[in-house]
């Protein structure tokens, strides 16, 4: 080889060199401070150039000075260069790690301790009172039937608004008190009785019998509307004249509160009699009056009077009603019944 070729060729391998490391500089622009390293190594590691085969000689020329700087061109395989990241903008926040997740623990299983059962202790119902069996003896001789034809249905105890004890029998004051006591109902074949009783039993009262006496009573305070009156009358009659005269008048609110009170009750009523009034009981309300012919020669229970709700018939006046009214005629005694 001529020193001539010697130098073109080493002038070429310079300048391969030199257009290679320009190439990895250009593409790799702003990579990180190993990526010149890489293109370094990339680039020492190539594999050795194939030696020149012998040249045919030619005339020695000589190369004009532009020939000799142009380099020559050799087939060197180029390495590419490796990819790299572009790190991340300076005023760029650093990415905040996610938490693993943590395993919440399982609660720790608590046995329940086992509650005792309280068994209530039931409450023994009280024996019916004696009362009771007084009832049932009373059935048994009003009816006539067998004792064990008879039985205890229910028994209940009770706070009555009398001393009627809830079934007061007509005709019959009672005070009114609160009385407490007992309710019994009684079974008699298909049929049913109800009783009443005072708290001792001393007081005993067929409710059911007593209903049926109502069938044909009266209460004359309910019926004449007595709750109103504002003074009473008492008159008796003249038998020489047949003419009622007036014998006393009250307006005492006690007075006449207490003769309303006794005429409260269901009075029965039956045909009426040919027996003159002794006296007459007026009654005056706002704008009316009620008059009611009281006691007679042959009743000394009568009492009767022209209102409609008589239906032609006469009652049976409450013994009680003598007491609340003979006050009133203290002063001036009744008139001698003339004897037949």
């Amino acid at each position: 080889m001529t020193k001539r070729l010697q130098a073109a060729l080493t002038a070429a391998a310079a300048a391969s060199v030199i257009v290679i490391l320009t190439l990895n500089l250009s593409g790799c622009q702003g990579a990180s401070e190993q990526t010149p390293t890489a293109t370094v190594a990339a680039t020492t590691t190539q594999a050795p150039a194939t030696p020149a085969a012998p040249a045919t000689p030619v005339p020695e020329t000589t190369p004009t000075a532009s020939e000799a700087a142009q380099p020559a061109k050799v087939d060197t395989p180029t390495a590419k260069p490796a990819p790299t990241q572009s790190p991340p903008p300076a005023d760029a926040p650093a990415p905040t790690p996610t938490p693993s997740p943590t395993a919440t623990p399982a609660p720790p299983t608590m046995t329940p301790t086992p509650t005792e059962v309280t068994t209530p202790t039931p409450t023994p119902t009280p024996e019916p009172p004696a009362s009771a069996a007084i009832a049932m003896a009373v059935l048994v001789s009003d009816t006539g039937v067998s004792a064990g034809d008879v039985r205890l249905i229910s028994y209940e105890q009770m706070e009555w608004p009398s001393a009627g004890l809830g079934c007061p029998e007509p005709g019959v004051f009672y005070a009114q008190v609160l009385t407490p006591g007992w309710k019994y109902l009684i079974g008699l074949g298909d049929e049913v009785y109800e009783f009443h009783a005072n708290q001792s039993g001393e007081t005993l009262i067929n409710c059911t019998a007593v209903e049926k006496m109502r069938v044909g009573t009266i209460n004359v305070v309910s019926a004449a509307g007595l709750r109103d009156t504002v003074s009473i009358a008492v008159l008796r009659l003249n038998f020489a004249t047949g003419e009622y005269e007036e014998n006393s008048v009250t307006d005492d609110p006690d007075v006449i509160e207490g003769i309303v009170d006794v005429l409260d009750v269901d009075i029965k009523i039956s045909p009426a009699e040919d027996c003159p009034a002794i006296f007459q009981l007026r009654f005056d309300l706002p704008g009316r009056s009620e008059t009611f012919e009281w006691i007679c020669e042959g009743d000394n229970t009568l009492l009767t009077g022209g209102q409609p709700f008589w239906g032609g018939g006469q009652g049976e006046a409450p013994i009680a009603l003598g007491g609340v009214i003979g006050p009133l005629l203290a002063k001036t005694p009744p008139p001698a019944i003339p004897q037949s």
